[in-house]
């Protein structure tokens, strides 16, 4: 089982904070998961 690692670019949802896309499982799933930046 490979793991995917997490996509560069990101994607603001709603104005709000910055949200990436994630690819779980074999089948494409995007699930929107807010990232801190430090």
């Amino acid at each position: 089982i490979k793991q995917q690692e997490w996509q560069v670019p990101a994607v603001v949802a709603a104005g709000e904070d910055k949200f990436i896309p994630m690819c779980a499982g074999e089948t494409l799933t995007w699930q929107a998961k807010p990232i801190l930046t430090g």
